[in-house]
């Protein structure tokens, strides 16, 4: 549907509302003593008030101190991930423990995560816990895009 189209509809949507609402069409005449102009201007600062009250709403939500994860949380969260990032390199789906390792890495970053960190939860020199490096005529090529390793398939296996 247009643009157009969704106005046009959101409009008669409106109108079918008042029609039933108040059992007749819109007046072009004055009825209650009142001018399609001063229900407009009425209309027009009702439509003030409520943009202004989201607006403190958007504010409001905007100050929202941020969510704060302990040491002891944040360790028990990568462990957990550690866990599932094994799991998934021996099942062979290479793409979900890629993704699972680049959560990890994020996570590390953001919280200043260290070799020593890692040696706390048993993450002492895991060889899947490093990015796979796909370029083996430039072993440890920092540039090689873990999402399009090979798969560490047997040929002639039957995995995926």
């Amino acid at each position: 549907m247009s643009v157009n189209a969704k106005i046009i509809e959101l409009i008669q949507a409106r109108l079918d509302k008042g029609q039933q609402e108040y059992k007749r069409e819109v007046p072009i005449r004055r009825e209650r003593g009142l001018t399609n102009l001063q229900e407009s201007i009425d209309e027009v600062l009702d439509t003030v008030v409520y943009l202004t009250a989201y607006l403190l709403e958007l504010e409001a939500d905007a100050v929202k101190p941020p969510v704060r994860v302990e040491p002891q949380q944040i360790k028990l969260i990568l462990k957990g991930l550690h866990e599932i990032h094994s799991e998934a390199y021996r099942e062979n789906s290479m793409e979900s423990a890629n993704e699972i390792m680049e959560l990890i890495d994020v996570l590390k970053e953001g919280s200043k995560w260290c070799h020593e960190d890692d040696k706390r939860i048993g993450q002492t020199d895991n060889p899947i816990n490093k990015v796979h490096d796909v370029s083996p005529h430039d072993p440890g090529d920092e540039n090689d895009s873990p999402l399009t390793a090979p798969t560490k398939c047997i040929p002639g296996s039957n995995c995926d």
